[in-house]
């Protein structure tokens, strides 16, 4: 035991020296310490190790851990219109949340919603058509909604006498239909004309911009934040036929996701969601720094002066000053689905609770309510509304005898 305890004596010993000579070199101004204090410094780096292999045993685990790989599928191709994303991705609000996130381009041959209903993609980017998947069945879960208003508009030549719907009959219109079409326009057609039939509707690819330009298309479907500009510096001058001007007000882009996804991974959703919002606030505030990354990254053809007009068009659809960012009124989309009813685009207009996101503790499109209303409801079950049958939107009774309309959604 002795001979133990004197080689554990000239180890420290040992050490010490070593140690005493290591701060000497690092540190000259302690040329002058005496080994006396060398015992000190000693225990201070044995404890230093200690502390760090402890770090390493306790965090690796979690610095080890790899990001979760997931992607979002985009509605169109890279331009300001998915800044937020830009955003999330490059300030590191995914990578901080544990997420390696991956955009994907619009692929003209598909539909971009199925596509994360497929599992090609976990998330996408979709608009109120999204409701119409819902409708039909399809298990799709709204997660944020950032463009209060469909930036969605047709484009014609100025001089081809084309200023409205009504004259598109029998014009040759292109728009996107491998998504049961694109909601506000789809609509606005329907309102004007009573269905599609009256116009050739053109399937659209990469091409058609630039058939529109020689004028082999006579209209166009285009975003307000985009095409219009595009079109301006090439000298073409258009109308712009805007759904908002005929009572289509739909709401624009959202953030979406599978029932299957959220299922699965309810936590990942949570993250996703919350990174995405500081994504979009980012670019909100800092536009000039999102500009220089889509031209140096995401999109080298765009100029500034092109994303300068879409970051003020951009905004005019978030409404950021007036409407939480993400934020959706339910009943917005209630109205709106018994629009897709009316206009036979759904055979239902039934918004059920799993097409929008909640977390614990809220209830779908249902109000709080206090302890006396729930009693209230639960003593009775059955209301008797009475309404006019032929008010559409407001009352009306549906082919089946149904009552339909607006209280209905509150």
């Amino acid at each position: 035991m002795t001979h133990i305890t004197q080689a554990i004596k000239e180890q420290h010993k040992d050490r010490s020296s070593f140690l005493l000579y290591y701060v000497r070199l690092m540190f000259p101004k302690l040329l002058k310490i005496d080994r006396v204090h060398s015992h000190v410094f000693a225990l201070f780096f044995f404890v230093f190790q200690f502390f760090c292999a402890s770090s390493l045993f306790f965090l690796s685990p979690i610095l080890l851990a790899a990001p979760e790989p997931v992607s979002i599928q985009l509605k169109w191709q890279h331009s300001f219109q998915f800044a937020g994303y830009y955003a999330a991705i490059e300030k590191g609000f995914y990578r901080d949340a544990g997420l390696d996130v991956t955009l994907k381009e619009i692929d003209f041959s598909k539909d971009n919603v199925q596509q994360v209903i497929a599992g090609e993609s976990e998330y996408g980017v979709s608009d109120s058509t999204l409701l119409i998947y819902h409708l039909k069945g399809e298990p799709v879960v709204l997660l944020n909604q950032f463009f209060q208003h469909s930036p969605l508009v047709f484009l014609s030549h100025r001089d081809s006498g084309i200023i409205s719907p009504y004259e598109m009959v029998g014009k040759s219109v292109a728009f996107n239909n491998n998504n049961l079409g694109d909601a506000a326009l789809n609509t606005l057609l329907v309102n004007s004309l009573g269905d599609l039939s009256k116009i050739n509707q053109i399937d659209y690819d990469e091409s058609y911009f630039q058939q529109f330009i020689d004028g082999k298309i006579d209209v166009i479907f285009a975003y307000s934040t985009n095409e219009p500009y595009l079109l301006e510096q090439q000298g073409v001058d258009v109308n712009i036929i805007n759904p908002q001007s005929y009572g289509v007000d739909y709401y624009g882009d959202n953030f979406f996701t599978s029932q299957k996804e959220l299922n699965s991974h309810p936590e990942r959703v949570k993250k996703m969601m919350q990174a995405t919002v500081k994504g979009w606030q980012y670019a909100l505030d800092h536009p000039d720094e999102i500009i220089q990354l889509i031209r140096h990254k995401y999109n080298p053809s765009l100029s500034e002066d092109h994303l300068q007009y879409a970051v003020r068009t951009t905004e005019q659809m978030i409404v950021p000053k007036l409407i939480e960012l993400g934020s959706v009124d339910p009943k917005r989309y209630q109205r709106t689905a018994l629009e897709y009813q009316r206009l036979r685009l759904t055979e239902t207009s039934q918004v059920k609770n799993n097409f929008f996101y909640k977390s614990a503790g809220q209830n779908g499109i249902l109000p709080n309510l206090t302890k006396k209303e729930k009693a209230w409801i639960k003593a009775h079950p059955q209301i008797s509304v009475g309404g006019s049958p032929d008010r559409a939107p407001f009352n009306f009774a549906d082919e089946k005898g149904q009552y339909r309309g607006l209280p209905m959604t509150i």
